[in-house]
């Protein structure tokens, strides 16, 4: 375990739910299926809107998750 995981908890909690979250022969839980999380990043009235479809195409790309209704 390197250091960063000693200082935040190495995410344990997490990995215990994920691994709970197997079944029998590997196969999803429900709550496995049904899993959503969601991001905020609040930004000042003055930032560039330019800047904030950068911010959030980048959380987008790293989160393979090129989906939403905002078309972007």
């Amino acid at each position: 375990m390197g250091r960063r995981d000693r200082t935040v908890g190495g995410n344990r909690a997490l990995r215990e739910l994920a691994a709970a979250s197997i079944g029998a022969g590997g196969a999803k839980t429900e709550h496995a299926r049904n899993f959503v999380f969601s991001l905020l990043r609040v930004f000042g009235p003055g930032t560039p809107v330019s800047e904030i479809n950068e911010a959030e195409a980048h959380y987008k790309a790293a989160l393979v998750t090129r989906f939403g209704l905002n078309r972007n």
